[in-house]
């Protein structure tokens, strides 16, 4: 019994000696991990002005393993032009669970920004992230769905993503959500269910649901009476919005 205390003494003391070494040479080689505020100024100064030393800062911890710097150094280098190293930066990131690094892939190869348009690697990348329901993976999931880039149209799938992001309080995703009942597209048609998201997609300052519900004003649709004020309302708002527009992802 006092053999089995004395070995695990030493072994405890060993590792409390190995994390005490890599503590030293983290502090040795200036390698302490970033916080995420850390990150976001590093990405500003490494994307807006092009700042060799905070890209060093961002590849040092990206190295590191921090998944929010290799994404982050990833977006940095695409920036600059050096799309390839960018981009398995963001597939490391990726590899580790970073869901906002697989949209931003997805994003790019959807887009054809940077890298050939390609529909069926935007694909691969949006859907894992989609399906851990972040929000912007799932708008472009459902762009895709319902528009058949790369694979046929489904309108249901479509709107289950879109749902996604609308669950979300993301005003697109909101937006494509009511288009989807009014037509009665991939869901049962429903204009009360339309005219709701398009007032919440609308108070989160919308430009186009803005303007859908001017027009229901205006021409009386969806349920609603003509009514030339709130008609008027709507039109004003849609120029506060052009000003102030939702933030797209």
């Amino acid at each position: 019994m006092r053999f089995q205390k004395k070995r695990w003494m030493s072994f405890i003391t060993a590792m409390a000696f190995i994390v005490m070494a890599v503590v030293v040479w983290r502090w040795q080689h200036h390698e302490a991990l970033l916080s995420a505020n850390d990150i976001e100024e590093l990405q500003v100064r490494a994307i807006a002005g092009r700042d060799s030393e905070a890209v060093k800062r961002l590849s040092s911890a990206a190295e590191d393993g921090q998944m929010m710097a290799q994404r982050v150094l990833g977006l940095a280098l695409i920036q600059q032009n050096k799309v390839a190293e960018g981009i398995q930066w963001l597939k490391q990131a990726s590899a580790q669970g970073d869901n906002a690094a697989r949209f931003a892939l997805g994003k790019l190869y959807f887009q054809g920004s940077s890298v050939p348009q390609d529909y069926h690697q935007a694909f691969t990348w949006l859907k894992p992230a989609a399906e851990e329901k972040y929000a912007p993976a799932a708008y472009y999931l459902g762009v895709i769905y319902k528009n058949g880039y790369g694979i046929p149209v489904d309108a249901a799938e479509a709107a289950k993503w879109f749902k996604v992001g609308a669950d979300q309080k993301q005003p697109v995703s909101l937006f494509m959500l009511a288009n989807a009942y009014r037509d009665g597209e991939g869901v049962p048609q429903s204009d009360r269910d339309a005219l709701s998201l398009y007032k919440q997609a609308a108070e989160l300052e919308l430009p186009e649901a803005i303007q859908t519900l001017a027009l229901a004003y205006q021409n009386g649709e969806m349920g609603l009476s003509r009514d030339k004020a709130a008609y008027q309302e709507q039109v004003y708002e849609i120029g506060h919005s052009l000003k102030h527009p939702a933030l797209r992802p």
